[in-house]
């Protein structure tokens, strides 16, 4: 059985297989026939069209904004996954979804079951195990060897790409009626000042893969040139979405975060906070931060 672990983000996929982790950009673009056959041409037929997949889609590519894109597409991403790390046969796999979408977990695991792609169908054994935010904090738990010790009470938030999922647990036990989603406010909420920024700058358009691209890069070259003012730019907009998240969008949670005895900080925004004075009672995952939902998905059987 070929154990495979997928948290299929908005922004990228995070991946754990075999004790390795990886990580590919969600993003699809269509394959349009040039006529010339140069270079590398790995397009996928699905549902009637033809797409590119991962770093090879263009940047141009179909913006990840919600669910729709996540039912329409997923089962394209799972197998682009699947063959880059060669899986066959029996396959076993652990996703999740954020918080927002988990009511939909039954019909996106239906979606999930049986991809058919190139004329070529694989089944795969599903499990959703948890909303973005559940893993992280199994995670935690697992690397502080916590197992027969849960926090008290432990809020959980996790800054995804497009969503900021908040999840509290007491004594290792989800409390629904404080889980809320915040979709819109994650690291996203940074791209259209920065792509403003850059198409102001630069009179040209660019692409949310490309602003993202250079964001995360925190570097643009252009005509040659290092631009010296983009790492500058990027620091004071990290800074301005730390005091809107902890101004603003969690300000109707102080008070549990205030109560709590933990407060996890997870998912892959938490590097823009992790050198933040924080008060006490706030926690990190072990580096790869990114990656702490899906080995957290791991770990459920």
């Amino acid at each position: 059985m070929n154990n495979i672990s997928i948290d299929i983000g908005y922004s990228s996929s995070k991946i754990l297989f075999a004790g390795q982790y990886y990580k590919v950009p969600t993003a699809i673009s269509f394959a349009n026939d040039t006529g010339i056959e140069f270079g590398e041409n790995s397009t996928y037929e699905f549902e009637g069209e033809k797409y590119y997949v991962g770093e090879q889609a263009s940047d141009e590519s179909f913006v990840t904004t919600d669910f729709k894109f996540l039912m329409k597409f997923s089962p394209l991403i799972v197998f682009h996954i699947f063959k880059k790390l060669g899986i066959a046969g029996d396959i076993s796999l652990n996703t999740g979804l954020a918080l927002t979408d988990w009511a939909k977990r039954e019909e996106f695991k239906e979606r999930l079951q049986f991809l058919k792609v190139n004329d070529e169908t694989v089944a795969t054994n599903i499990k959703v195990v948890g909303p973005q935010g559940s893993g992280a904090y199994n995670a935690y738990i697992l690397e502080n060897s916590l197992q027969e010790n849960h926090p008290d009470t432990c809020a959980v938030i996790d800054i995804g790409y497009r969503t900021i999922n908040f999840l509290y647990f007491e004594k290792g036990i989800p409390s629904q009626t404080k889980m809320k989603g915040f979709p819109g406010h994650g690291v996203v909420s940074i791209m259209k000042p920065f792509g403003n920024y850059l198409e102001t700058t630069y009179g040209m358009n660019f692409s949310e893969q490309e602003a993202l691209k250079i964001f995360m890069n925190k570097q643009l070259m252009m005509g040659g040139v290092i631009q010296e003012d983009i790492p500058d730019v990027i620091d004071d907009l990290k800074n301005k979405f730390i005091q809107k998240l902890m101004n603003s969008v969690l300000v109707s949670e102080k008070k549990t975060l205030m109560l709590s005895e933990k407060v996890l900080l997870a998912g892959g925004g938490a590097y823009y906070i992790q050198d933040v004075p924080m008060p006490p009672n706030t926690v990190f995952n072990k580096d790869p931060k990114e990656f702490s939902n899906v080995y957290g998905y791991s770990l459920v059987q």
